[in-house]
């Protein structure tokens, strides 16, 4: 193109400029080079410049939180390039959920995952709409609480008589494991604090009667009898996949088993020499 005599001249770039290597050649046509009468005074830049484009590369990031405790968490992040992106969430089974296109507002994306997702760890892909990937990271989605069992009663002051049916309650919160997969057990811990299996139970039950008898042997592994005294309740969930104890709590305080007429317990041979009630107490900690 040609130019004033203002030393600049715009020269219009196109897209398909970008990315080339260029030189630029000035000429006066009004001078010649000494010796070369006709000829333009002409000038070439020294070294070659480079002509890059304006637009953005697509790209994105996720800034949600890479752990949650909610099954239909909320994906978040930041986006340029780009006018929608899709999420995708994969675990070990396979693509576990798909957000279709969403729109990028402000150079910000977000969506709620629906339907619920289960407990485990994903792969988060974000893509474009081309389907081409833009960025990846890990969601981690946990338990929401730690499993846990809570003694409610008898929780310390209780007063249990022999031959009236009492009632064991708990509270239980975050027991994930499937019935088959329980081993929910009743314990008292005696006055001499030895452990006294009694039976299983439901977890999800929350409650448990009982009724204390007279001269009746009701620790069968140890055997013993309960005698008048003060005593706790212990509960215990084991898992029957690893054998592990899963939750566990006992009475805050003790309660007592009263009765009138006090029993002579039945003899039985020497608890602390029994190989059996040694396992229960290696098992719970007694």
């Amino acid at each position: 193109g040609k130019g004033g005599i203002n030393n600049y001249y715009n020269i219009p770039v196109n897209a398909a400029d970008a990315g080339g290597q260029y030189k630029v050649n000035v000429c006066d046509d009004n001078q010649s080079p000494v010796g070369l009468p006709g000829k333009s005074l002409c000038d070439l830049s020294d070294n070659y410049f480079t002509i890059t484009s304006n637009t953005t590369q697509p790209s994105a990031t996720i800034t949600s939180e890479a752990r949650t405790t909610s099954l239909t968490p909320t994906i978040s992040g930041k986006a340029s390039g780009v006018s929608q992106v899709g999420v995708v969430l994969s675990d070990a089974g396979g693509k576990a959920y798909g957000s279709g296109l969403i729109p990028v507002t402000n150079g910000t994306w977000s969506v709620t995952v629906s339907p619920a997702l289960v407990v485990g760890q994903y792969t988060v892909i974000i893509y474009d709409a081309n389907n081409n990937k833009l960025t990846s990271g890990y969601l981690d989605v946990a338990l929401s609480t730690q499993p846990s069992i809570t003694v409610t009663s008898p929780n310390g002051g209780e007063i249990w008589n022999y031959g009236k049916p009492q009632t064991i309650k708990w509270n239980s919160n975050g027991i994930t494991l499937n019935t088959q997969d329980q081993d929910f057990r009743i314990n008292f811990i005696l006055p001499d604090g030895q452990g006294c299996w009694i039976d299983r139970a439901d977890v999800s039950a929350g409650q448990y009667v009982y009724t204390p008898q007279v001269d009746k042997i009701e620790c069968p592994i140890i055997p013993q009898t309960l005698k008048p005294g003060p005593y706790y309740i212990d509960l215990a969930l084991l898992s029957k996949v690893d054998n592990k104890i899963v939750a566990r709590d006992k009475s805050d305080a003790p309660f007592t088993i009263a009765s009138s007429t006090i029993t002579t317990p039945v003899p039985v041979a020497s608890r602390q020499t029994s190989s059996v009630w040694n396992s229960i107490k290696a098992l719970f900690g007694f």
